[in-house]
């Protein structure tokens, strides 16, 4: 299913408390691998992408295994619909509220039509000096994968295979 494209991606908002209606805003999921970071410690000029996945799958591998999971957020919020946040943080934040405990659902502002949370685009950067968006960007340049829109999981063993294809693709050493 394709994401929205700019020119669909405006959204009424409206938060449930003030009822303060906001038009045109577009919506984007932001996205973390759990323990992505570990990539706080360095920055894209000292390390590479490959190097800095390596760490960081030696470190989620012992915390997790190969079922990694993937937490997400909008608009500052929590996402909708990601059981593995409120199952992993559950003793440290109680009860769960996420995006739909603020806001109503959001409804296209030219159209009336609701929010489609499969179709919502996925913040993408890069590890580069002035390009990185999102504390798992090395994950994406290393390997070349994105998640979709609230993909709950990634397989280590995934990455890992990804990631070695794409470091042999660009000469660096496995």
């Amino acid at each position: 299913m394709a994401t929205y494209t700019e020119q669909e991606n405006q959204w009424t908002v409206t938060p449930k408390i003030s009822g303060e209606v906001q038009t045109k805003v577009p919506l984007v999921l932001e996205w973390e691998a759990d323990y992505a970071s570990v990539s706080d410690d360095y920055t894209t000029r000292e390390i590479s992408a490959y190097e800095m996945f390596q760490i960081w799958a030696k470190k989620v591998e012992t915390r997790h295994g190969d079922t990694i999971p993937i937490f997400w957020v909008l608009l500052g919020e929590r996402a909708p619909f990601c059981e593995q946040y409120r199952n992993a943080h559950k003793a440290e934040y109680g009860e769960y509220e996420d995006f739909t405990s603020y806001y109503r659902r959001p409804v296209n502002t030219e159209t009336g039509e609701p929010v489609n949370w499969a179709r919502i685009p996925v913040a993408v950067g890069t590890w580069a000096p002035g390009e990185t968006k999102s504390k798992s960007d090395f994950i994406v340049t290393a390997t070349g994968w994105v998640p979709s829109p609230l993909q709950s999981s990634v397989s280590l063993a995934f990455l890992i295979d990804c990631a070695n294809a794409q470091a042999a693709a660009n000469g660096y050493d496995e």
